[in-house]
């Protein structure tokens, strides 16, 4: 994903606390998206996905606990 100017911007105000935060829930992102797409087309399949959506709660679980921290996590 190319970075804006502001994004960018923002990126530069960031603490290192805050930086790594972000770059762990851009991580979760992707993951979640890719683990949605693949359970939608192993359903369509047919196939059995308990497993991958208890995964796929886990990281939605992880992922709102990012976005609690970052929220609480004051800019230097």
């Amino acid at each position: 994903m190319p970075v804006t100017l502001a994004t960018a911007d923002a990126a530069s105000q960031l603490s290192p606390v805050q930086s790594e935060l972000e770059e762990r829930k851009l991580t979760l992102v992707r993951r979640l998206e890719d683990g949605y797409s693949r359970i939608e087309l192993a359903l369509q399949q047919g196939r059995d996905v308990t497993q991958w959506e208890d995964l796929w709660e886990t990281l939605l679980h992880e992922y709102e606990a990012i976005c609690d921290e970052i929220s609480r996590t004051p800019a230097e």
